[in-house]
């Protein structure tokens, strides 16, 4: 299989778990920052993955990441606010790049090279007349997709949150600057006392 953003949040997820079941990966990625040490955390293994570095504006080295695998996962983007440090932003990547185009331009790939299957990571809210940029470029990216190849598996899952993903370690560092936390002890003659909910 070949994950293209199988370092994000959602995508290690994906690569994790195909690496368990002993599907052998292509981790194609683009940003010169990215760590393919990322990899180690998707495969318990090391022949299970096989780490590319790709232009994603080059077709050809895009049918090169897609040729040797029966199917193909696309969980790509990266929403970057206004604030963002600069070593965080891709700047010749925008919305409509990111979340339409590199989507549309693998399905047409997978339909040329007559894919078993192309799965590609949408989201919730996908609609082309939504005011969200990246909601709006996700939505003309399904219409498209399904153009080229019908078959094509469209996943809209809502917010997600993982150990990995930044918005989740955000999250949880504003939490902790809010909250008191006070320790509970439990001696062993207290569980035995302990009702849980069937």
């Amino acid at each position: 299989a070949t994950v293209f953003g199988g370092y994000g949040t959602v995508g290690l997820g994906i690569s994790h778990e195909l690496a368990k079941s002993g599907t052998m990966l292509i981790l194609p990625y683009h940003r010169s920052y990215s760590d393919p040490r990322q990899a180690q955390l998707c495969s318990p293994e090391p022949w299970n993955y096989q780490i590319m570095n790709t232009d994603f504006n080059k077709p050809a080295q895009l049918r090169e990441m897609c040729e040797p695998s029966d199917y193909v996962v696309v969980s790509l983007g990266r929403n970057v606010r206004p604030n963002t440090p600069l070593r965080w932003r891709d700047l010749n990547w925008g919305y409509d790049a990111i979340y339409r185009q590199l989507p549309v331009d693998i399905a047409k790939i997978c339909a040329e090279q007559k894919k078993e299957t192309m799965v590609f990571i949408s989201a919730i809210g996908a609609d082309v007349d939504s005011d969200s940029p990246v909601l709006r470029a996700k939505g003309r990216a399904e219409i498209e997709i399904r153009e080229h190849m019908p078959s094509a598996i469209i996943i809209r899952p809502s917010d997600v949150f993982s150990r990995q993903g930044c918005h989740y370690n955000c999250f949880l560092r504003s939490l902790a600057k809010r909250m008191v936390i006070q320790s509970v002890v439990v001696y062993p003659e207290m569980l035995s006392r302990v009702s849980y909910p069937v």
